[in-house]
């Protein structure tokens, strides 16, 4: 396991942006693809945003990259009200 330790939010982004970049193409170079479960909400927000600009949105393959959303909130199996 590796820790990393960042002093301030924008090292912290920066950190999982280059992260994401990474293993995006490490996954697209061994199997032609990246699959990826996005989570909603203001926390993901910032790092979305800083993957989309200019500083980060060429280091990706998009083409190759599958969506998915995920949703961490509990809901019990038995409510279908969706």
């Amino acid at each position: 396991m590796k820790i990393n330790i960042f002093n301030t939010e924008d090292e912290v982004l920066n950190g999982l942006a280059n992260y994401f970049v990474e293993i995006a193409a490490s996954s697209i170079a061994d199997h032609g693809q990246f699959s990826v479960a996005l989570s909603g909400g203001n926390s993901p927000k910032k790092l979305y945003e800083l993957l989309a600009s200019s500083a980060f949105r060429d280091k990706v393959e998009w083409g190759k990259v599958h969506f998915f959303f995920g949703d961490d909130r509990y809901v019990p199996q038995t409510n279908i009200s969706c």
